[in-house]
């Protein structure tokens, strides 16, 4: 990930990026208020791409699940970063588990 993160160079486009983010129509009242650790365009394909970190001690055994535990706050930095930029779609959203040395694509 070091090796990723230091070639996008100039694809950066935040570090830390505060977000706030109305509730979901479900879900209570109150907002979302949280940091993007990573704002970047894949320079491969130019797509957006939300990554946060993951310092979890997790072995690829367990890397599923933990996954699985920080979709739902993954999905929602994506959905803030479409509604902040505009965007047609929402950005790729990947955790990035920095002991694995490994990113997961979170999925819609």
């Amino acid at each position: 990930l070091w090796r990723r993160f230091t070639a996008l160079g100039p694809a950066v486009v935040a570090r830390e990026l505060p977000v706030l983010l109305p509730p979901s129509e479900e879900g209570p009242v109150g907002v979302l208020a949280g940091a993007v650790d990573l704002l970047f365009r894949d320079p491969e394909d130019g797509a957006w791409v939300v990554a946060d970190y993951k310092t979890d001690d997790v072995d690829a055994a367990g890397l599923d699940a933990r996954a699985a535990a920080y979709a739902s706050q993954a999905r929602s930095y994506a959905r803030a970063v479409q509604d902040a930029l505009g965007l047609d779609a929402p950005p790729r959203a990947e955790l990035w588990f920095l002991r694995l040395d490994t990113a997961v694509t979170v999925g819609p």
